[in-house]
């Protein structure tokens, strides 16, 4: 058997034509009528304006019983209606929860649908930004539709706290929202909303994949990332060197001591390492080091005979390099200076653990790399990477791609979307770009799942790519039905007062759709109704029976 759904969207359209009729008098213009009346009082005595003021609390109170009066005469009986026609199809006893699961059930596999409302999103950036982190956002359902039950509003995000461990908070909150049966409804979300960006240490994030910052080498192909199979980019692909730096003690020293400065981030605040002895070896230099905040995972060897060593510092695990600097303290010997520092000594560029994967392209190897991830069904995921173009690119893409094996097919949403995502590598921007997309699993999924990372399109032989930080997570939402978000930190950290506007419109067009929710509470389903442009159920019919 099958639900008649021709019936009931007949007969729900009744009930939603009832439904605002009995509302007309709760809505937004009957305020404006009444403090209009009483406006008009204003010079009246006393007595005279002590009885109009009476109107507003007895106006109110007839508006709520106008409420419960839609609710007591369409809410219920229409729930009511809905489980026994899902009952009688069934041949059995069902609740209104499995009622609704089932009619929607059917409902998606019938082809039928209502008619779509317009809806669109944006973010932008505050103009005076100190902080180059980006805010995504994502409208659509987990089954790769348009969210039809967006709540029309503008929300401002501003950084509100600069917290000791270095992590930022974004605060916001959404304009005045509306009881279902209110006839302001829905007016905005009425939420407060608390943000905190995704750190490039990973520091807190819940990443699906692991050696995501590129900082250890495989045991075998040790030119390439552990955990990563490099499919295809013997040519092209391999990790960065870490960046190092040599400090030669010359001049032979007989006693003192001295310091090397290293740097927070920025560049500008001192980190001074503890009195390092005059004939200190590569082990205690590097435990000096270790000590610092940021450094804990640098590592010092040393040529040349006591005391005049070349102690080289490679920078393992940092999220920045800076050039070291010694203060001297030494005694005896030659003489001042007593040490000689190099610059700082790149294989390519990185951002947040001494080294990245970098490209170097030849004009035809298409680079692929793959990690298997776990991941759960009807899901909206996020993928971010962290990408600079280090010598020019003129032609060449990148992708992120959820694959069923390497080599594979791309993995599609309910809707049949690919899940992938390319940016044209020749129109990046200076410094770090975040490049994100996300992803939507279907409630078929194969037995193995990788993330895909390559060029679809070959980058060219002179151009040179460093990726870093590339991330898995889940997506957060910010309300049933809203959108789906991540943020993350850049190359410079947020400060207070920047801000994000997020902008969300929906012109409520598809009035079906809306009195659905309103009347059956469908979006804490985690479902809406099929809509389209061209609809099996259109709102006309909301008409009187």
């Amino acid at each position: 058997m099958a639900l008649n759904f021709t019936t009931f969207f007949t007969k729900f359209g009744h009930a939603v034509y009832s439904a605002k009729n009995l509302l007309q008098n709760t809505g937004p213009d009957q305020d404006t009528v009444i403090q209009s009346f009483v406006n008009d009082f204003d010079s009246e005595s006393l007595d005279v304006k002590n009885s109009i003021d009476g109107l507003i609390p007895n106006f109110r109170q007839s508006q709520a019983q106008a409420r419960q009066a839609v609710s007591n005469i369409i809410v219920t009986p229409m729930r009511s209606f809905l489980t026994q026609e899902v009952r009688e199809d069934l041949g059995k006893s069902v609740s209104f929860n499995e009622a609704m699961t089932e009619f929607l059930d059917q409902l998606d596999a019938s082809g039928n649908s209502v008619e779509s409302s317009t809806v669109s999103s944006s973010v932008t950036a505050g103009g005076a930004n100190t902080g180059d982190g980006e805010l995504f956002i994502s409208t659509k359902f987990y089954d790769g539709t348009e969210s039809q039950l967006l709540i029309d509003e503008d929300l401002l995000l501003t950084c509100t706290t600069v917290n000791q461990d270095g992590s930022r908070t974004f605060t916001g909150k959404g304009d005045e929202a509306y009881a279902k049966l209110d006839g302001n409804y829905p007016g905005g979300t009425g939420r407060n909303y608390s943000i905190t960006p995704y750190r490039l240490d990973n520091s807190n994030v819940s990443n699906l994949l692991t050696s995501a910052n590129f900082s250890t080498a495989d045991t075998y192909a040790t030119t390439q990332p552990a955990n990563w199979l490099a499919y295809d980019a013997d040519a092209t692909g391999a990790l960065t060197d870490y960046v190092t730096q040599d400090i030669e003690i010359t001049n032979s020293p007989t006693g003192g001591y001295y310091n090397i400065v290293l740097y927070e981030k920025g560049g500008t605040k001192q980190l001074v390492s503890e009195n390092i002895p005059y004939a200190a070896n590569g082990d205690s230099v590097q435990a000096s080091l270790r000590k610092l905040p940021g450094y804990s995972q640098v590592t010092v060897t040393s040529t040349g005979t006591s005391p005049n060593y070349t102690h080289t510092i490679t920078f393992v695990g940092v999220e920045y390099a800076y050039a070291a600097v010694v203060r001297e303290f030494l005694t005896g010997g030659g003489g001042s200076p007593y040490s000689v520092v190099s610059a700082l000594i790149p294989s390519g560029d990185f951002r947040t653990a001494g080294r990245s994967l970098k490209i170097t392209g030849n004009g035809t190897e298409q680079t692929d790399y793959y990690q298997k991830i776990t991941v759960e069904k009807n899901t909206v995921y996020f993928a971010h990477a962290l990408i600079k173009e280090t010598t020019a690119i003129t032609t060449g893409t990148l992708a992120l791609s959820l694959i069923d094996s390497p080599g594979g097919t791309v993995l599609q949403d309910l809707q049949g979307n690919n899940n992938t995502s390319s940016v044209t590598l020749s129109t990046l921007s200076a410094g770090w770009n975040h490049f994100g997309v996300f992803f939507r699993t279907s409630d078929d999924l194969p037995e193995s799942v990788y993330l895909r990372l390559n060029c679809p399109t070959a980058i060219d032989a002179s151009g040179v790519l460093c990726i870093d930080s590339v991330r898995m997570l889940p997506a957060a939402q910010f309300y049933s039905g809203g959108p789906y978000y991540c943020m993350f930190e850049g190359d410079t950290n947020f400060e207070l007062d920047d801000t994000f506007t997020i902008s969300v419109n929906n012109d409520y067009t598809g009035e079906l759709q809306q009195w659905f929710d309103r009347i059956y509470d469908v979006r804490n389903f985690r479902r809406q109704l099929p809509h389209s442009g061209t609809p099996t159920y259109a709102d006309t019919l909301i008409t009187a029976s």
